[in-house]
């Protein structure tokens, strides 16, 4: 009987570790992915913050042990102090450019969709109607609806001009 137990423990455990090791392999595999573009610079900005603020504090904690005289902290924590306003301002433009292009992105797929959808609709014999030459807005970007000449939220012109 303790012929046949050990060896089953031995391959039960085995298994239970290789599930273990090959299971986050095989279900995070966006993990692996690096980042690039936005995703990167936004990751250096946030590391170089986190820096930042670490620093601020350590120094902090060496003023009240007596370590650093006053006129050395000033000077130093106004230096940290002045990156770290620096960074978060890089951050914030970054932030702000990487949402307004991912909003861009959607009102384009959007867009391009919904032309998709007027253009594969089939005609049955019947004169086109007209179609509007908008599905969004470019004043405001709001979708338009057919029954407007003029967009309900900001008044700009659906239709063509002749300039």
């Amino acid at each position: 009987m303790d012929s046949i137990l050990i060896p089953s423990v031995c391959i039960a455990l085995l298994v239970a570790l290789l599930a273990g090791v090959v299971h986050p392999i095989l279900t995070k595999r966006h993990v692996w992915l690096r980042a690039t573009g936005y995703k990167l610079l936004i990751l250096q900005l946030t590391e170089r913050k986190e820096q930042l603020y670490a620093s601020i504090k350590e120094l902090e904690f060496d003023h009240s042990l007596g370590k650093i005289s006053e006129e050395d902290y000033a000077a130093l924590r106004g230096d940290l102090e002045a990156e770290a306003v620096a960074v978060l301002q890089k951050l914030d433009t970054v932030a702000v450019t990487t949402e307004s292009e991912e909003d861009l992105d959607a009102r384009i797929e959007a867009d391009i969709t919904a032309q998709r959808a007027v253009a594969s609709a089939p005609s049955k014999g019947a004169a086109p109607a007209a179609a509007p030459g908008h599905v969004f807005c470019h004043g405001c970007g709001q979708a338009r609806t057919p029954e407007y000449q003029f967009c309900p939220h900001c008044g700009q012109s659906f239709t063509a001009s002749a300039s």
